[in-house]
């Protein structure tokens, strides 16, 4: 009993779709490496939409060992301020974490 051939083209078809997803990843990491050796690649730089961008309203509760914050009291520093966020399956998050 053999196999009609649109079968086939639908086998071949679920066969070449993993690998060629597998070649444009190698591709890209090919990519970033050579970048990275040639120092045109920076990993810090990132498209970031947000920045120069008006704080949303948020109100942070209380926290141990700190206290919570508002974006009152953002807006009422006079400085400049880095507000750092965690994921909590972020790895390197999670390694900053104590510091």
């Amino acid at each position: 009993m053999s196999t009609p051939p649109e079968n086939m083209t639908r086998r071949r078809l679920l066969m070449a779709a993993p690998l060629a997803g597998a070649a444009v990843i190698g591709v890209g990491f090919w990519k970033m490496l050579s970048g990275m050796q040639h120092g045109s690649f920076n990993p810090h730089d990132i498209n970031a939409p947000v920045l120069n961008r008006p704080v949303p309203d948020f109100s942070v509760p209380d926290q141990a060992p700190g206290q919570g914050f508002s974006t009152q009291d953002l807006r009422a520093l006079t400085q400049p301020v880095l507000v750092n966020f965690f994921a909590s399956w972020c790895i390197p998050c999670l390694a900053e974490m104590p510091t």
